[in-house]
């Protein structure tokens, strides 16, 4: 009867090790923000002009730090987007361009 009990509480151990991961897991610290619609000479102003990036048929998404951010698309000179964004971690915030 030992011997069973022996065996019984090795296999336990052995099947509830197999899940064990050792170290630990950080979210990234980023955001992103896509924008889809009519991108052609479209350009993107983050928190009052902090960057200017210009927007393209093959760019579209951009990298942010999480928080509160205002963004605005402009076009030919005139404001096409104005929105304030709160992204959290790892979030991906879609933005539609008319």
């Amino acid at each position: 009867m030992t011997i069973k009990k022996l065996l019984g509480c090795i296999l336990l151990l052995l099947v509830t090790a197999c899940g064990y991961q050792s170290g630990a897991n950080q979210r990234q610290e980023q955001s992103f923000v896509r924008f889809i619609g009519n991108l052609d000479n479209a350009v993107v102003l983050f928190d009052d002009n902090a960057s200017t990036l210009s927007l393209d048929s093959g760019t579209a998404k951009f990298a942010i730090s999480p928080g509160k951010h205002r963004v605005k698309v402009v076009r030919n000179g005139q404001t096409v987007v104005d929105r304030v964004l709160f992204l959290g971690d790892e979030a991906t915030m879609e933005v539609n361009v008319p």
